[in-house]
Formats: C-alpha cells, structure tokens, sequence
C-alpha cells in the first residue's frame, strides 16, 4: 500500500478517535448537569424533570462505569 495512503488513513483513524472523545466527554457532562439538575429539584415530579431522567437515562448507557457511578452518587447526594 502507498505509504501516503497508510498516513492518511491513520490520520483519518486518530482524527476520529479525537472526535469521538470529545464527544463523550461532552455527553459525560451534560450527564452530570441533569443529574445535578435531577438531585436538586424541589419538584421532583415535573415534567421537565421527567424528561431529563429520561434523556438522563440514554447518556447513562452511553457513558463510562466511573461516569455512572459519579452521576447515581450525585443523585443519592441531594436525595
């Protein structure tokens, strides 16, 4: 294989490794900004609390096991 090709596609390989950390890491934190939001509520049956337990729950599959545990410990927190 043409050595410009193999640079390129690595290139291209870790460009998307970066993408997708960031990506992760941004997830991670709007993860961490409803479960602040979720713990703190003083009306915690809400719809719009509803809705972010709701979009809580689909970034909770999405991230890391240290993420989740930090995010059930910030909702027990405020509980």
């Amino acid at each position: 294989m043409d050595p410009s090709v193999t640079s390129a596609k690595a290139f291209l390989e870790k460009q998307n490794n970066k993408e997708e950390k960031a990506a992760m890491e941004e997830t991670r934190k709007q993860a961490l900004m409803l479960a602040h939001m979720i713990a703190s509520s003083e009306e915690p049956f809400s719809k719009a609390i509803r809705e972010a337990e709701e979009k809580l729950n689909e970034y909770l599959k999405k991230v890391d096991p240290q993420t989740q545990k930090e995010i059930m410990e910030k909702i027990r927190g405020y509980s």
